[in-house]
């Protein structure tokens, strides 16, 4: 009988010989599963640059359709102008429609966010559902005007017009300082803009009392009383939905690039 008391040379060559292979193997896998994590991580971070990119783009047309459109209504219940009233309705429920979309889409855009950006997602859900407020309301400016106009209702009179004339002057003038922030990213003068929307809402509250006193004294009749009011509170709430909006793009801007 044959005792074997050793291991053989080459058995012991072909196990040292798998050891390395094996090693090389195991380290040319983790080189591969960094750079194929690295790559993932780059791919992530310019999804997210490409989501900034249209959440400027999207804010910024959103607050210049919407005071086209609030503009344009003011314009067209002074004037008792039906074709224009029309035209403005149309445009809003496209911008409904637009913030109805960015809505649905949201759960598939976070997850386009890298997995520890969870302030920065937090804060673009914000922007959209600011958006959102902002198209209910000017909706609820456009829809009773037409529906006034429409019913061969009159139009307001002239202290109505003068007072929604400087509202609407100075609405358009702190949306368009406000778009050029968020354009510029730019958002240190943010506490102007809100000194600029206190005067509003003071100037807002004026014309209120002064539809108080027009109703108390029977200048005005029911409908025009209702439709007036109606488009000083829904101001008021466009005015306080645009000023979140704006906190919200800096936070979302802000906390994207500090990451």
């Amino acid at each position: 009988m044959i005792i074997i008391t050793g291991v053989p040379d080459y058995f012991m060559l072909l196990c040292c010989g798998y050891k390395v292979i094996l090693k090389s193997h195991l380290h040319h896998k983790k080189d591969y599963d960094a750079k194929h994590k690295g790559q993932e991580l780059d791919e992530m971070a310019y999804e997210e640059l490409n989501i900034v990119r249209k959440c400027i783009k999207d804010v910024r047309e959103m607050l210049q359709n919407s005071i086209e459109i609030y503009s344009q209504t003011i314009q067209g219940v002074s004037l008792e102008d039906r074709k224009l009233l029309k035209k403005v309705n149309v445009r809003v429920d496209e911008l409904n429609t637009e913030a109805k979309k960015l809505k649905q889409n949201l759960t598939s855009t976070l997850l386009k966010f890298k997995a520890d950006s969870i302030e920065t997602g937090h804060f673009y859900v914000q922007v959209i559902d600011y958006l959102r407020e902002l198209a209910h309301s000017l909706s609820f400016v456009t829809g009773p005007s037409l529906q006034h106009i429409d019913n061969n209702h009159k139009g307001f009179n002239k202290a109505q017009q003068l007072e929604l004339k400087e509202i609407n002057i100075k609405v358009s003038n702190l949306f368009d300082k406000i778009i050029k922030m968020i354009s510029d990213n730019d958002f240190t003068d943010i506490p102007t803009i809100i000194l600029a929307q206190q005067d509003l809402l003071e100037s807002i509250n004026a014309a209120r009392k002064n539809q108080v006193k027009r109703i108390k004294s029977n200048e005005t009749g029911t409908r025009n009383s209702v439709l007036f009011l109606g488009i000083l509170n829904e101001s008021k709430n466009m005015l306080l939905q645009t000023i979140n909006l704006l906190k919200a793009q800096r936070d979302f801007i802000l906390n994207n690039y500090d990451e």
